[in-house]
């Protein structure tokens, strides 16, 4: 009976170590894969540091290109304030040419 008891000790023992073995095993395989990730997560965090510095860059794009367009704007409001003087001064410049023309004719 005594040759019993050993034998179920030793089946216990042998099914113990072969959990002890899978579970060290998947525990490599964790670690192998958080190492992956890791350097994965090195690498994207390293293409958000390029994007953040790409987003800056647009950013500051954007706000010349604002810049350039107003003052375009107030480049064309000169304009067109300049173009009504110089229409009221011709037109006013047409009437009294009419006026003196009208003038000559009586």
């Amino acid at each position: 009976s005594m040759v019993k008891v050993c034998k179920k000790t030793c089946n216990l023992c042998d099914d113990i170590e072969d959990e002890v073995s899978d579970v060290e095993a998947r525990n490599e395989r964790l670690e192998a894969e958080n190492r992956e990730l890791r350097e994965e997560l090195g690498v994207v965090r390293g293409h958000l540091a390029e994007c953040s510095e790409g987003v800056e860059v647009v950013r500051g794009e954007v706000a010349e290109a604002g810049e350039t367009i107003r003052r375009m704007r107030d480049s064309a409001g000169h304009s067109v304030d300049n173009q009504v003087v110089v229409r009221d001064s011709l037109s006013n410049e047409i009437m009294s040419l009419r006026a003196e023309g009208r003038a000559l004719d009586d």
